[in-house]
């Protein structure tokens, strides 16, 4: 990888053959707090390096004949 490019995550340097794993949580616990604590700790057993979340007003984001 162009040394110009490379850089470090969480003291992991991308670009150096070793694969940053992010696990993706987005809406998959359906507001549910107890599941989105189950997801978090299945991902660090699948050892993740990190959690991508998403923080939304759900008013906001959805379109109205949703909610």
């Amino acid at each position: 990888m162009n040394e110009q490019m490379a850089f470090q995550i969480n003291g992991v340097e991308i670009g150096s053959g070793r694969t940053y794993i992010i696990a993706e949580v987005a809406w998959s616990h359906d507001g549910d707090k107890d599941l989105l604590l189950e997801i978090i700790r299945k991902s660090a057993e699948a050892r993740a390096d990190c959690i991508s979340l998403h923080v939304t007003d759900v008013e906001a984001y959805m379109v109205p004949h949703y909610l």
